[in-house]
């Protein structure tokens, strides 16, 4: 696990929202379509008559938007996981916290160091990248072995 994956985790996690409220809209036009009222506004666009009525007719097109929201959501929820599992894996609690405190909560070096009771920022953030820079290398060498 890199610092780089690490810091992708907020992103991650307001692009789970992002998608869900797309989800919500998504079924919104679907009932909208399935009581005839047409669709005035597709992913927050406003939509002529002419491509309200191109969708009006169709639910593929709303399916096929659904099924490609739903897979990025388990792809984004798979490795949300995976970074969740890496964080609580770490043996060192001061780490796991430092950590969590970073890349979860999304503090700043000095708030991590605050949290943890600390108050140099320096002294967290080395050895954060430290122990990042050690893992990496020890995944490094456990897949040329194998």
């Amino acid at each position: 696990m890199t610092e780089k994956q690490l810091q992708q985790l907020p992103w991650m996690i307001k692009e789970r929202d992002y998608q869900n409220q797309k989800m919500r809209e998504l079924n919104d036009l679907s009932r909208q379509n399935q009581k005839g009222r047409g669709i005035r506004n597709f992913f927050g666009c406003s939509l002529n008559r002419r491509e309200q009525e191109a969708l009006s007719g169709s639910n593929e097109l709303l399916e096929r938007a659904e099924g490609m929201i739903r897979w990025t959501l388990e792809q984004r929820l798979g490795q949300v996981e995976e970074i969740y599992r890496f964080i609580y894996q770490v043996e060192d609690s001061q780490m796991r916290l430092i950590l969590l405190a970073r890349f979860v909560e999304g503090k700043s070096w000095q708030g991590v160091a605050t949290a943890i009771g600390e108050s140099d920022e320096s002294y967290v953030r080395k050895k954060c990248q430290r122990f990042l820079k050690a893992y990496s290398a020890k995944e490094e060498r456990h897949v040329n072995v194998n």
